[in-house]
């Protein structure tokens, strides 16, 4: 693929923390936070595979993760050793894109976290059609300093730079910032706050389960409780 190739799908990278320990900023409650983190992959993976722009997902998962969601045999799903603390979505986003060089070598690859509860397939769309227009690129979260998605054209030359001020690094790594790109792509849920933004925008079917299981909406007005 090369730049103005904008219609070839890519591969989807999706790193997936060990649900029992992601989202601690999320809530008190670790049977809420691992339910949420579940529902969260899910409704994120079901989006890959609706995104025209996609052609395969690979998930990467610690071999201890356990009870993954129903994703059928058409995703992939890589399990690994236990992360790392510090780098360990990274250290996941480097396998799952080495499987890319070997499998896919001729696709473009995006990384995807498996935190957008609000991401759909026509946002996913629109994200690559920009990022296809770059040989690298990603997109900055709502709040400027994180990062979202990361795209290249060749999965040779793709390094994440995950964590706190990533943007700032992939800017400097020589991705191309997007500008325009939907709220939707942008939105990662670290907190209650994200959380509330997420079901402002609408979130996926599994999250939604999950919000009305734990009982967290109002119910006369649809909106979420403080959790």
């Amino acid at each position: 693929m090369r730049p103005g190739d904008a219609l070839t799908p890519f591969t989807a990278v999706v790193p997936v923390k060990q649900f029992g320990r992601a989202k601690t900023r999320l809530s008190q409650d670790p049977a809420l936070r691992a339910s949420l983190a579940r529902a969260f992959a899910a409704d994120v993976v079901a989006s890959l595979r609706a995104a025209s722009m996609v052609s395969d997902v690979v998930v990467v998962v610690s071999r201890d993760t356990d009870e993954l969601p129903n994703w059928g045999t058409e995703v992939h799903v890589l399990r690994e050793r236990a992360w790392s603390v510090g780098n360990g979505l990274n250290d996941a986003v480097w396998r799952g894109v080495a499987w890319c060089r070997r499998i896919t070598p001729d696709r473009p690859v995006v990384v995807v976290p498996a935190d957008l509860a609000a991401l759909t397939p026509a946002t996913v769309d629109d994200a690559l059609v920009l990022a296809g227009s770059h040989e690298l690129a990603h997109v900055a979260d709502a709040t400027g300093h994180g990062t979202t998605l990361i795209t290249a054209l060749d999965p040779r030359h793709l390094t994440g730079h995950y964590g706190p001020g990533s943007a700032h690094r992939h800017d400097a790594a020589g991705h191309t910032r997007l500008p325009g790109v939907d709220p939707r792509v942008r939105l990662d849920v670290d907190t209650a706050a994200d959380l509330r933004a997420a079901v402002a925008l609408g979130v996926g079917p599994a999250t939604a389960t999950v919000i009305d299981r734990f009982g967290l909406r109002d119910a006369p007005h649809g909106r979420l409780q403080p959790i």
